[in-house]
């Protein structure tokens, strides 16, 4: 899986365009001058949270609450590729929408849907593994995931 593009339908969000050849890396920048300064705040983790929900983080999570609450009809799209071919997922902040290429469909059916996609080989062969189990560990944006 290669990420290519996280965005909204919201002007107001700054969208990631993801390093087509190699590694992407987000890097937040000091302000010269000032000894306090810090790069918190710049959106590093909350993309990452984002790129986890679009791929079927669960509704009780934190961020599902917050951007249930905070910003309910905001669309976030995030495109990917998986060998050659692209797809889109679009999630709306409160949950209710959520589309694979264009087409409604349900959480579950995202699971099944990323489950067969060979992302993890061989992953529906065994009970406990599938690739949310998988992919929240190795993005680990949340507190349970570590």
């Amino acid at each position: 899986m290669k990420l290519v593009k996280l965005s909204c339908n919201h002007e107001s969000f700054k969208t990631i365009e993801f390093n087509p050849t190699g590694l992407t890396i987000i890097l937040g920048s000091k302000s010269e001058g000032t000894a306090n300064s810090s790069v918190n705040g710049v959106g590093k983790t909350q993309a990452m949270r984002l790129v986890n929900f679009c791929l079927g983080s669960k509704t009780n999570t934190l961020t599902a609450q917050t951007l249930k609450h905070a910003v309910p009809h905001w669309i976030f799209s995030l495109e990917f590729k998986i060998g050659k071919i692209s797809h889109i997922i679009n999630r709306s902040g409160d949950s209710n929408t959520i589309q694979l290429d264009g087409e409604k469909i349900k959480i579950t059916q995202l699971y099944d849907w990323l489950n067969l996609s060979g992302v993890f080989p061989k992953v529906n062969e065994h009970t406990n593994l599938s690739f949310r189990s998988l992919f929240r560990r190795f993005l680990r944006v949340e507190r349970e995931d570590s």
